[in-house]
């Protein structure tokens, strides 16, 4: 098993190799990147201002150490799930208080999110929902506490019923 960081002239990227998988991603912001196989997952992105160590949610809801070094981390960890995009990071600062991962770059309309899911990193209820200004192609929902995102964009498709022809 390998899984590395690099930061080159173009961005960071997080590359893995195990049991003959092989996978690299572009960090973007702090959002980490995965790669995931049959029960394991390698994660790995950019540790937030404030931060010096992280913890990968894995198997058994069990929160497992990642390795930290220069300002990212990555971890290999078991896990049981089957989630798609971002796996759960908790962000920590040296006494070990949560520390929120900001919004990834770009400028952002952002609205509040009313009765949403439980935050699996810090158990808010709190969330907002972000659009890029520059870009409409859907929504981003982050925590507002901790700035948990699982990467994914919410898309909204508007339909004008008058324009539509019907069959």
């Amino acid at each position: 098993m390998v899984i590395g960081m690099r930061r080159d002239a173009e961005g960071g990227w997080m590359a893995c190799r195990i049991e003959g998988v092989e996978c690299e991603g572009e960090m973007i912001g702090f959002q980490g990147q995965t790669g995931r196989g049959d029960g394991w997952l390698a994660a790995g992105g950019l540790l937030p201002p404030g931060a010096v160590s992280a913890r990968v949610l894995g198997a058994g809801d069990t929160w497992q150490p990642a390795t930290c070094v220069a300002g990212a981390w990555v971890a290999y960890v078991r896990t049981d799930r089957r989630r798609f995009g971002a796996p759960p990071v908790r962000f920590l600062d040296a006494d070990g208080a949560l520390v929120a991962a900001p919004w990834p770059p770009g400028q952002w309309k952002l609205r509040p999110v009313p009765d949403y899911d439980e935050c699996p990193v810090c158990g808010s209820r709190s969330w907002q929902a972000g659009a890029l200004l520059t870009d409409s192609a859907g929504e981003r929902y982050a925590c507002s506490a901790c700035g948990y995102s699982d990467g994914g964009l919410v898309c909204t498709i508007r339909v004008d019923r008058a324009a539509t022809p019907r069959v």
